[in-house]
Protein backbone atom coordinates (compact mmCIF):
# COMPACT_ATOMS: atom_id res chain seq x y z
CA UNK A 1 0.00 0.00 0.00
CA UNK A 2 2.53 2.28 0.74
CA UNK A 3 5.21 1.56 -2.04
CA UNK A 4 1.93 1.69 -4.19
CA UNK A 5 1.67 5.60 -2.22
CA UNK A 6 4.63 6.52 -3.14
CA UNK A 7 4.68 5.38 -6.72
CA UNK A 8 1.99 7.22 -7.41
CA UNK A 9 2.33 10.47 -6.03
CA UNK A 10 5.75 10.15 -8.24
CA UNK A 11 3.79 9.59 -11.17
CA UNK A 12 2.01 12.57 -10.47
CA UNK A 13 5.31 14.47 -9.88
CA UNK A 14 6.35 13.22 -13.40
CA UNK A 15 2.90 14.06 -15.22
CA UNK A 16 3.47 17.45 -13.64
CA UNK A 17 6.70 18.10 -14.63
CA UNK A 18 6.22 16.67 -18.28
CA UNK A 19 2.62 19.00 -18.17
CA UNK A 20 4.72 21.92 -17.73
CA UNK A 21 7.84 20.54 -19.38
CA UNK A 22 5.74 20.71 -22.85
CA UNK A 23 4.17 24.11 -21.72
CA UNK A 24 7.73 25.51 -21.80
CA UNK A 25 8.75 23.98 -24.89
CA UNK A 26 11.26 21.82 -24.01
CA UNK A 27 8.69 18.93 -24.59
CA UNK A 28 6.01 19.06 -27.61
CA UNK A 29 2.78 17.99 -26.29
CA UNK A 30 2.08 14.97 -29.01
CA UNK A 31 5.27 13.34 -28.00
CA UNK A 32 4.00 12.58 -24.63
CA UNK A 33 4.20 8.57 -25.07
CA UNK A 34 0.65 7.13 -25.61
CA UNK A 35 1.97 4.12 -23.25
CA UNK A 36 1.37 7.41 -20.13
CA UNK A 37 -1.45 8.21 -21.27
CA UNK A 38 -2.97 5.11 -21.39
CA UNK A 39 -1.63 3.94 -18.05
CA UNK A 40 -3.53 7.30 -16.81
CA UNK A 41 -6.59 6.05 -18.19
CA UNK A 42 -6.32 2.72 -16.90
CA UNK A 43 -5.92 4.11 -12.87
CA UNK A 44 -8.99 6.24 -13.91
CA UNK A 45 -10.64 3.18 -14.88
CA UNK A 46 -9.75 1.30 -11.97
CA UNK A 47 -10.52 3.94 -9.46
CA UNK A 48 -13.81 4.14 -11.13
CA UNK A 49 -14.56 0.43 -11.02
CA UNK A 50 -13.15 0.01 -7.19
CA UNK A 51 -15.91 2.61 -5.80
CA UNK A 52 -18.60 1.12 -8.35
CA UNK A 53 -17.69 -1.88 -6.38
CA UNK A 54 -17.94 -0.65 -2.91
CA UNK A 55 -21.20 1.01 -3.57
CA UNK A 56 -23.05 -2.46 -4.91
CA UNK A 57 -21.11 -4.16 -1.97
CA UNK A 58 -22.39 -1.40 0.64
CA UNK A 59 -26.45 -1.93 -1.13
CA UNK A 60 -25.96 -5.22 -0.86
CA UNK A 61 -25.62 -5.31 2.81
CA UNK A 62 -28.17 -2.11 3.21
CA UNK A 63 -30.43 -4.54 1.44
CA UNK A 64 -29.68 -7.29 3.40
CA UNK A 65 -30.44 -5.03 6.65
CA UNK A 66 -33.77 -4.15 4.97
CA UNK A 67 -34.83 -7.80 4.84
CA UNK A 68 -34.21 -8.75 7.85
CA UNK A 69 -35.88 -6.15 9.51
CA UNK A 70 -38.78 -6.61 6.97
CA UNK A 71 -38.93 -10.23 7.51
CA UNK A 72 -39.19 -9.72 11.72
CA UNK A 73 -41.88 -6.97 11.60
CA UNK A 74 -43.65 -9.33 8.71
CA UNK A 75 -43.64 -12.10 11.67
CA UNK A 76 -44.52 -9.69 14.35
CA UNK A 77 -47.50 -8.43 12.29
CA UNK A 78 -48.55 -12.33 11.71
CA UNK A 79 -48.13 -11.61 8.17
CA UNK A 80 -45.73 -14.67 7.63
CA UNK A 81 -44.85 -18.01 9.42
CA UNK A 82 -41.98 -18.66 11.65
CA UNK A 83 -40.76 -20.56 8.65
CA UNK A 84 -40.67 -17.89 6.11
CA UNK A 85 -39.35 -15.95 8.40
CA UNK A 86 -36.37 -17.56 8.82
CA UNK A 87 -36.32 -18.25 4.91
CA UNK A 88 -35.94 -14.72 4.49
CA UNK A 89 -33.13 -14.03 7.22
CA UNK A 90 -31.15 -16.81 5.49
CA UNK A 91 -31.20 -14.84 2.14
CA UNK A 92 -30.76 -11.25 3.83
CA UNK A 93 -27.67 -13.14 5.77
CA UNK A 94 -26.32 -14.39 2.23
CA UNK A 95 -26.81 -10.78 0.90
CA UNK A 96 -24.78 -9.08 3.90
CA UNK A 97 -22.19 -12.34 3.10
CA UNK A 98 -21.76 -11.13 -0.26
CA UNK A 99 -21.43 -7.47 0.05
CA UNK A 100 -18.84 -8.40 2.63
CA UNK A 101 -16.67 -10.85 0.11
CA UNK A 102 -16.88 -8.20 -2.50
CA UNK A 103 -15.83 -5.89 0.09
CA UNK A 104 -12.77 -8.25 1.00
CA UNK A 105 -12.48 -8.84 -3.02
CA UNK A 106 -11.95 -5.12 -3.62
CA UNK A 107 -9.54 -4.15 -0.51
CA UNK A 108 -7.68 -7.17 -1.79
CA UNK A 109 -7.05 -6.34 -5.03
CA UNK A 110 -5.95 -2.71 -3.77
CA UNK A 111 -3.27 -4.16 -2.26
CA UNK A 112 -1.43 -6.16 -5.15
Amino acid sequence: MLKKLVLSSLFAIVAVSCASGSKMGMMEKNNMPKEHMMMEQGKEMMEKEKDMMMEKAHMMMEQGKEMMEKAHDMMMSKKIDKEAHDMMMEKAHMMMEQGKEMMEKEKDMMKK
